[in-house]
């Protein structure tokens, strides 16, 4: 197979559409800070959602990463923002926790064409929360045939990706190096029947 390069990009936005913050008084003090006023209605929750706009001369590229944790936030904030879910070109997960998917099937069941979903093979593992106090408890996990069914076309790859006429690569699995870096201890993904600690797992 040829080797590929990435092409250099004349410029990138990034818009949040979701993360467990916001603050409609704080000021607008830079330039590329743009904020909404309070008559647009801006809704926080933990997780994660962003729109990538990348641009090389004519040619411009949407993609969503993650849909937070739930439907009606995601839509409530791509509304606000007056995002065109049909201009978005592909979409990507970090990885296959509940808090990033939680808009997934309801956005391919909106969008109007076949897009392509580029996610780990481990996202669709079955999870849940493992709370010493009270014991696990399950939480939402993707499913491919329903993702199949909304219209998604699925990539899995857990290695290096290009995307966007190779404007953009997606790194694949990033080990874990650090020894701060312990992941949540409550989260259990199950391999081979067995339940397993998601810090041992390369998303």
């Amino acid at each position: 197979m040829a080797k590929k390069y990435l092409r250099e990009a004349d410029r990138l936005k990034v818009t949040v559409l979701i993360d467990n913050y916001t603050d409609i008084f704080m000021a607008q003090n830079k330039e590329v800070d743009k904020r909404l006023s309070p008559s647009k209605s801006i809704l926080a929750e933990h997780g994660l959602s962003c729109l990538i706009k990348v641009y090389s001369g004519s040619e411009e590229y949407w993609i969503l990463m993650d849909t937070g944790m739930s439907s009606n936030c995601f839509f409530n904030n791509i509304t606000a923002l007056n995002v065109d879910i049909n201009k978005i070109d592909s979409v990507i997960l970090s990885h296959g926790h509940f808090d990033h998917i939680g808009g997934l099937i309801e956005f391919f069941n909106q969008v109007s064409s076949e897009i392509p979903l580029i996610l780990h093979p481990d996202a669709f593992l079955e999870r849940h929360l493992n709370n010493p106090s009270v014991g696990p408890s399950d939480v939402p996990i993707l499913n491919e045939k329903d993702l199949k069914n909304a219209g998604a076309k699925i990539i899995k790859s857990n290695g290096p990706y290009t995307l966007a006429s190779d404007l953009i690569l997606l790194t694949g699995e990033v080990e874990r190096t650090t020894s701060f870096e312990q992941g949540f201890q409550w989260a259990e993904a199950k391999i081979s029947g067995r339940w397993i600690l998601s810090e041992m797992i390369k998303l």
